[in-house]
């Protein structure tokens, strides 16, 4: 079976949108271009997030960035949630220096 994909369009308003189809060519969904990147998000960061201590700093820190930035409220949260002595044991330099970045908006 083919991996599903997405196809670009616009609404009346202007917005991007994606047309979800699944491997036969049908529509299963209609996405913004919002909803389908913070899900094209959070799947790489939990993948990268189970590599554990082999986890590329680099890639954690953009993801950090790039949900900050679709989700302006969520800025606390990961703040504190990577703040934990579980997780600030993971993160590298750059993550660190984002975090810090973050902490100042928050």
């Amino acid at each position: 079976m083919a991996k599903a994909r997405r196809t670009t369009h616009r609404s009346t308003a202007g917005k991007k949108l994606y047309a979800v189809r699944d491997a036969d060519g049908k529509f299963k969904d209609i996405q913004t271009f919002e909803r389908a990147h913070r899900a094209d998000l959070a799947k790489t960061s939990k993948a990268e997030a189970a590599k554990g201590k082999e986890a590329e700093d680099g890639a954690m820190a953009r993801m950090i960035e790039g949900l900050t930035s679709l989700v302006p409220e969520a800025v606390k949260t990961l703040v504190v949630t990577f703040g934990s002595p579980i997780l600030a044991g993971l993160t590298g330099p750059i993550t660190k220096y984002v975090l810090d970045k973050l902490k100042g908006l928050g």
